[in-house]
Order: structure tokens, then C-alpha cells, then sequence
């Protein structure tokens, strides 16, 4: 994967991350969800430079489908 392309995952997968966070903050406001599941999810409430790799790479997942559907209107190699 050339730099350019790399740089534009690590991108998507950043904002994947920010969505998640957007997401689960709004659930948790709104909804009666565990004391556990909230201790868990709020571990995660950081930057996404700051994340754990097994972590980050659960976004780039995303990120990468992300990809694959631009591919298939775009010029990204």
C-alpha cells in the first residue's frame, strides 16, 4: 500500500473512530445501558492516535470497506 493510501485509511479509520465515539456517547445518554458496558466502551473515549493497535485496527477494518467502495468508482489504487 503506497503512502498516500495508507495515510488515507489511517483517515477513514480515524473518523470511524470519531463516529463510533459520536454513536456510543448518544447510547449512552439515552438508553439504560450496564454499568459494565459503559466502563468498557468509555475506556475508549480518546483520540484515535491514542488507542490501543487491537483497537485501531477494528476501525481500519471499517476503513477498509470504505476503500474498496471508492475503488470501485474512483481512480484509488
Amino acid at each position: 500500500m503506497n503512502n498516500k493510501l495508507y495515510q488515507l485509511k489511517e483517515s477513514l479509520a480515524e473518523l470511524e473512530h470519531q463516529q463510533w465515539m459520536a454513536w456510543a456517547r448518544d447510547l449512552l445518554e439515552k438508553e439504560n445501558i450496564s454499568n459494565e458496558i459503559r466502563d468498557r466502551w468509555e475506556v475508549y473515549f480518546v483520540p484515535y492516535a491514542e488507542l490501543p493497535e487491537k483497537i485501531k485496527e477494528r476501525d481500519r477494518v471499517y476503513a477498509q470497506k470504505s476503500l474498496d467502495i471508492m475503488k470501485k468508482y474512483t481512480e484509488i489504487n
